[in-house]
């Protein structure tokens, strides 16, 4: 490995988008006010949608937290970073689920037991109204 893959492949703390959500693709939701916000998925898309029509105020991804989690039998010094920050509690939104983010959902819940989150799968946004299928 040259050197320059080596600061590249920084992990951690040392990582460049440590703290950071790096996603490709992205979607352009316009908010009630008039605010574009880049969401990851089209169910955030119509969580938000579903928010504003119920006049709930919310944000999108606003804080990232620190957390150290195992995976694979490695210990990784990570960050989580929940979607919809409503005023009294955090929404995680999950459509298909891999178990990293799995275990770093579990890891953010035990590291910060004060903070009052809940996941929504289909179930829960359908129970909601939320349409997810066309």
């Amino acid at each position: 490995m040259s050197a320059i893959q080596k600061i590249v492949a920084r992990k951690g703390k040392d990582c460049n988008l440590y703290g950071k959500c790096y996603y490709a693709k992205h979607i352009n939701y316009t908010t009630k006010n008039g605010s574009i916000v880049k969401m990851k998925s089209g169910w955030e898309v119509k969580v938000a949608k579903y928010l504003d029509d119920n006049n709930i105020s919310w944000e999108y991804e606003k804080q990232t937290f620190p957390i150290i989690y195992t995976y694979e039998g490695q210990t990784k010094d990570g960050t989580y970073t929940p979607d919809f920050f409503l005023t009294n509690e955090i929404w995680e939104i999950k459509g298909y689920w891999r178990k990293d983010a799995q275990i770093k959902y579990e890891t953010f819940k035990l590291q910060y037991p004060d903070i009052k989150i809940r996941l929504f799968r289909e179930k829960e946004l359908k129970e909601l109204g939320i349409k997810l299928w066309k």
